[in-house]
C-alpha cells in the first residue's frame, strides 16, 4: 500500500510555510546584524521586519550579499557568517520547493498573463509597473486591454463576441499568484498613508469588477456554463460495457479494480445525483442501512442483498453545508436483470476486487487512483479532474456520444425524476440542496445548455 498522501500537506500549505519560514531567517539575519552595532531597532520595525513579504529574487539577492564581519574576529569564525551560510542555503532550497508548487503548465501560464500585463504598463503607462501596480490601473488594463484582447466567446443569440466570465476569473487568479510569489505582495490590498501594500488582485475594486462583468453577461443571455444533462441510455451503454469488461478481467488484478471502481462511481452519481466532488469522497464507513448500522462488510459483499432494499451514503460535506452529516444519498437494490445498473452490487465488486488485490478489507475512502508507480492502490481519494478524465475515457471505450460530466450525470437524474412525478420537494432534498428555486431555474430547465458560449473561430 501507498503512503496516505491525503495526510501531506498541499503544495499551497507548503508554500505559505516555506515564505514564513524565509522571513523569519531575514528576521534573525536582520537581528543579529543589529545586535552587532548595539543598536536595537524598535519593536515596531522589528515586526516590520518580521513580516515584510519580498520577492524570491530580493531574497535570493540579500542571501548572496556578503556578510559584514565581526571587528577583531576572523572572517568564517564568527556567528553572522554562519547565519548568512543558513540563510543561502535555505533561500535556495526554498526556492527549489516553490518551483515543484506548480505544474510546468500552469507556471507558463502565469508568465504570460503576467509579461502581457508587463507589456501593457510599459507600453500604455510608462513608468509603472507590476511591484506597484494599483487595483485602479489593474481595472483599466482589464477593460481596456483584456476584455477587447481575448473576446474568444460567441453570444449564442446576438453574435457578439466577448471573453467568458470564467476566463477573467482564471486570468485574475493566474494575475493573483504572479503578485503574490513573484512580486511579494502577499494578502488583501491597502493603502496606508499612501503607500500600497498587498495584492492589487485581492480588493474591493476588481472583486466588483469580475462580479459586475459575470452579471452584465448574463444580462445578454450568457448561461452560467450549463452541464449537458446525460441520459439514461447513455448510462446504460456505458455500465453494460464496463460490467462485460468486468467479467471478462482477471479477478484481484488492478485492471479488474479498476473497473469496478469506475462502474460504482459512475452508478453513484447517477442513482444519487451527487456532485462530483461528493462522490469521488465517499467513505465506507458512510454506508449504512436504514437505521444507522454501517452496511460495508466482507459478509455482506459475498451476499445477494433482496430487491428494493435501501442503503444510504452518508454525505458530510456539500456545496454549502460542512457539518457532520449534511443528508444521505439514497440508493435501492434493483433486480439481477438490472445488475449492471445497481448500485449497490457494483459497490460488492468493489469492494471484492478491492480486498481480492490488496488481501484487505476496503476501509476509507471508497473510490481511489493508482499510486504513481502504477503498481498500487494509493489511499487518498480520486481527484475532480481524475474523475473528469475516467468518464472521458470510459465514454470513448464504450463509444458512448457527447461529452460526459459529473454534472451533466446530476442534471440528467433531477430531470428524469421529474418526468417521472417525483415532487420539487423531494428532488432538491435528494438532491441534497437547500433551495427549490435553484433546483427549479439550474436544473429544470431543459434548454440551459443551450445557450453556452461558442468558441469563436478564428
Amino acid at each position: 500500500m501507498c503512503i496516505n498522501r491525503s495526510a501531506l500537506p498541499s503544495c499551497s500549505d507548503c508554500l505559505s510555510t516555506v515564505r514564513h519560514n524565509v522571513w523569519l531567517l531575514k528576521h534573525c539575519h536582520h537581528s543579529l546584524q543589529e545586535a552587532e552595532t548595539s543598536a536595537a531597532p524598535p519593536a515596531s520595525a522589528a515586526w516590520a521586519a518580521l513580516l515584510e513579504p519580498l520577492s524570491l529574487q530580493a531574497q535570493l539577492a540579500a542571501a548572496q550579499r556578503p556578510p559584514a564581519a565581526r571587528p577583531g574576529t576572523a572572517a568564517g569564525a564568527s556567528s553572522p557568517q554562519k547565519a548568512q551560510q543558513t540563510l543561502a542555503a535555505g533561500v535556495a532550497a526554498a526556492a527549489a520547493i516553490m518551483v515543484q508548487a506548480v505544474q510546468p503548465r500552469t507556471a507558463a501560464t502565469r508568465e504570460r498573463h503576467a509579461s502581457e500585463l508587463q507589456h501593457w504598463l510599459a507600453t500604455e503607462m510608462p513608468g509603472s509597473s507590476t511591484a506597484h501596480c494599483s487595483p485602479v490601473l489593474l481595472a483599466v488594463y482589464i477593460m481596456q486591454h483584456w476584455l477587447p484582447n481575448h473576446a474568444g466567446s460567441v453570444l449564442p443569440v446576438t453574435g457578439e463576441h466577448i471573453a467568458k466570465p470564467a476566463s477573467l476569473t482564471t486570468m485574475l487568479s493566474h494575475l493573483s499568484s504572479f503578485f503574490e510569489v513573484t512580486e511579494g505582495r502577499v494578502g488583501a490590498y491597502r493603502l496606508l498613508d499612501g503607500v500600497q501594500h498587498g495584492n492589487p488582485v485581492l480588493s474591493p475594486t476588481i472583486s466588483q469588477l469580475s462580479k459586475g462583468y459575470a452579471n452584465a453577461m448574463l444580462s445578454k443571455g450568457v448561461s452560467q456554463g450549463a452541464a449537458v444533462p446525460v441520459s439514461f441510455d447513455q448510462v446504460a451503454q456505458l455500465l453494460q460495457h464496463l460490467h462485460a469488461a468486468l467479467r471478462e478481467s482477471e479477478p484481484g488484478t488492478l485492471h479488474a479494480y479498476l473497473l469496478a471502481r469506475d462502474g460504482f462511481l459512475i452508478s453513484v452519481l447517477w442513482h444519487t445525483a451527487l456532485r462530483g466532488d461528493n462522490a469521488v469522497r465517499l467513505r465506507s464507513s458512510g454506508f449504512i442501512t436504514d437505521d444507522g448500522t454501517a452496511a460495508l462488510t466482507q459478509q455482506w459483499a459475498r451476499s445477494d442483498p433482496m430487491q428494493g432494499t435501501t442503503y444510504h451514503f452518508r454525505v458530510d460535506v456539500t456545496k454549502s453545508r460542512r457539518s457532520a452529516n449534511c443528508g444521505r444519498a439514497t440508493i435501492e437494490v434493483l433486480s439481477p436483470h438490472d445488475q449492471h445498473l445497481c448500485c449497490a452490487r457494483w459497490l460488492q465488486q468493489l469492494h471484492l476486487e478491492y480486498f481480492a488485490a490488496c488481501q484487505e478489507p476496503l476501509e476509507g475512502y471508497l473510490t481511489r487512483p493508482l499510486c504513481r508507480n502504477l503498481k498500487e492502490i494509493a489511499e487518498h481519494p480520486m481527484s475532480s479532474s481524475g474523475l473528469n478524465q475516467m468518464l472521458k475515457g470510459r465514454a470513448a471505450e464504450a463509444g458512448v456520444p457527447g461529452g460526459l460530466t459529473p454534472h451533466g450525470f446530476r442534471r440528467g437524474q433531477i430531470q428524469q425524476q421529474d418526468n417521472n412525478g417525483v415532487s420539487l420537494a423531494a428532488i432538491t432534498q435528494g438532491a441534497l440542496n437547500s433551495s427549490e428555486s435553484v433546483i427549479q431555474k439550474r436544473y429544470l430547465n431543459r434548454d440551459a445548455h443551450l445557450n453556452n458560449l461558442k468558441r469563436a473561430r478564428r
